[in-house]
C-alpha cells in the first residue's frame, strides 16, 4: 500500500470512529436530558405534596371552624326555642 492509501485508510478509520463518539455523545445528551427531566419532576412532585399538605392543614383548620360555628349556631337555636318557650 501506498502512503496516500494508507492515509485514506486512516481516515475511514477515523471517520467511522469519530461518528462512533459524535452517537456516544448524543446518547450522553440524552441520558443528561432525563436525568435533568427526572430531576424536574422530582422537584415538582416535592412541591406538590408540600402543597398538599399545606391545603390539608387549612382544609382541618376550616373544618374546625366550622364544627365551632355549627355548635355555637346549635347553641343559639337552644337559646331561641327556650325564649320562645318562656313567651
Amino acid at each position: 500500500m501506498t502512503t496516500l492509501q494508507e492515509a485514506m485508510a486512516d481516515t475511514k478509520n477515523l471517520d467511522k470512529q469519530f461518528e462512533s463518539v459524535r452517537i456516544v455523545a448524543a446518547e450522553l445528551r440524552k441520558v443528561g436530558n432525563l436525568e435533568q427531566v427526572t430531576q424536574e419532576r422530582e422537584e415538582a412532585a416535592e412541591v406538590a405534596k408540600k402543597g398538599a399538605i399545606t391545603a390539608k392543614s387549612e382544609l382541618q383548620g376550616i373544618m374546625l371552624e366550622l364544627d365551632e360555628s355549627f355548635i355555637n349556631l346549635t347553641a343559639a337555636e337552644g337559646k331561641a326555642v327556650a325564649i320562645v318557650s318562656d313567651a
